[in-house]
């Protein structure tokens, strides 16, 4: 047997933890891939509503808008296992104005939008455990509404695309419309 430095030693050792690592996460990612009854044991996803989940591809991208002079961005994850992830952010002058976190996840027969927003320094304006959370109520092949309600008044959150823009109206009886363009990296980061 050859000597071995205490280098040596301890990058084989390091090589084993890697490979017993890898072999954990593989083992995780499929245990979460595992179904009953068609329904995903993990997240609790029926088959239905990851369907659903899927059509809302046209969403995903970056897209800006401009509000009196502010500057608006919405970006959208592609649909993957049984989530979506949003953000956005407005922009004031140069100063952010607020952040927002949002999701749409698949949960169990029904797809899920949750909004929370932050301020510049990332404080919460809802409770830590609470975000502003509605259900699809319409799904078609450019449109998706959101209905749900917080403190007895009713959400809404619609989004469509026309004519390649992203629509985004909030409230239900007169809501606000945002409009958002496509942003492409060849426009620059700052999308100005």
């Amino acid at each position: 047997m050859r000597n071995r430095t205490k280098t040596q030693v301890l990058l084989a050792g390091a090589g084993v933890a890697v490979v017993i690592v890898l072999l954990t996460v593989v083992g995780a990612v499929g245990a979460g891939d595992a179904q009953r009854d068609g329904v995903n044991t993990a997240t609790g996803a029926t088959p239905q509503a990851l369907e659903k989940l899927s059509r809302l591809s046209w969403m995903h991208g970056e897209w800006i808008s401009k509000q009196d002079g502010d500057t608006l961005h919405e970006t959208w994850s592609a649909p993957h296992g049984d989530s979506m992830m949003g953000m956005f952010r407005w922009i004031k002058g140069d100063k952010v104005w607020i952040f927002e976190l949002i999701t749409i996840t698949a949960d169990g027969n029904d797809v899920v939008f949750r909004l929370k927003h932050f301020s510049r320094g990332m404080v919460g304006w809802e409770e830590k455990d609470e975000s502003l959370t509605a259900k699809l109520t319409h799904l078609s092949e450019n449109k998706v509404i959101f209905d749900g309600e917080r403190k007895g008044k009713p959400l809404r959150f619609t989004y469509e695309r026309q004519n390649g823009d992203l629509v985004i109206r909030i409230g239900k009886d007169s809501p606000t419309e945002l409009r958002f363009q496509r942003h492409s990296i060849k426009n620059g980061a700052g999308g100005k």
